[in-house]
């Protein structure tokens, strides 16, 4: 019986003292800081105390929801990355960020284009001037898509795109080319524009690149990095050739389920 008692006193006292804790101004949120784990490009101009300013401070340390904060900022800062938001005791919080990178952008309708990152997220709504410059690994690599519904509804800045075919093809593009030791800045320093088609039962990628050679693989969602491999590959023979016209075309064998790549010159 005293033990039930003690149990029970011990219960409301650490009740009581979580109770403390919470309502404790000590542990109440105070400071928000942001740890810029990349370079500043786009967001260069905007100041980091302007970025939380819509951040409630005052509430308990403990009740802080950091998806739902990470996920208001990007919303509302599209090119930024919240990649963890770490808790200081007793009131600060550390926002570990980065700044999204363009990776492509996709032709909409008349002269407007979708700038998105290598994961499908859309940075922003642009025109033609995003291709301008003279910095070949910041411009973009231009999307059309051939037999694939556009709605601009899908495209929203802060939001990833509203069409799992598309996001799925660019997320596995983008993974096998960092998988083939291509990272963004080099793709788009290689890669001019890319055409996505959608075959029916298989997707289709078509690359042109800077110096003029034309990479396609076929049935590209099947194993896309072993066909960037081979095509990769053969494209840096034929540039270290100086080749600047024709296509090399990869593809998976149905008969030896090996992958292949043919090169054609321009008009054979």
């Amino acid at each position: 019986m005293k033990n039930k008692k003690l149990i029970g006193i011990l219960i409301v006292l650490a009740f009581l003292t979580v109770l403390v804790i919470l309502n404790s101004t000590l542990f109440t949120l105070q400071t928000i800081s942001i740890n810029w784990l990349t370079t500043k490009y786009n967001l260069e101009d905007i100041k980091d105390y302007t970025m939380v300013e819509d951040i409630n401070k005052g509430e308990s340390i403990f009740l802080i929801k950091k998806s739902k904060i990470a996920s208001s900022l990007e919303k509302k800062y599209p090119y930024l990355r919240v990649v963890s938001i770490e808790t200081k005791f007793p009131n600060k919080l550390v926002i570990h960020s980065a700044e999204r990178e363009s990776m492509f952008a996709i032709k909409l309708e008349d002269n407007k284009y979708a700038v998105v990152d290598e994961l499908g997220k859309v940075l922003q709504l642009s025109n033609s001037s995003i291709f301008a410059g003279s910095d070949l690994g910041a411009k973009p690599i231009r999307i059309t898509l051939n037999s694939v519904a556009i709605n601009e509804n899908d495209y929203i800045p802060g939001q990833a795109i509203d069409n799992e075919t598309i996001v799925d093809v660019i997320c596995q593009t983008s993974k096998s080319l960092r998988e083939s030791n291509y990272v963004p800045t080099t793709s788009k320093g290689v890669f001019l524009s890319l055409d996505i088609t959608n075959r029916g039962d298989n997707i289709e990628l078509y690359f042109k690149t800077r110096n003029g050679i034309s990479i396609v693989l076929k049935d590209a969602m099947t194993h896309m990095t072993d066909k960037f491999l081979l095509a990769l590959e053969r494209y840096n023979y034929f540039h270290q050739e100086g080749v600047v016209t024709g296509e090399i075309e990869v593809w998976e064998s149905v008969k030896d389920e090996k992958i292949w790549a043919k090169y054609t010159e321009i008009g054979q």
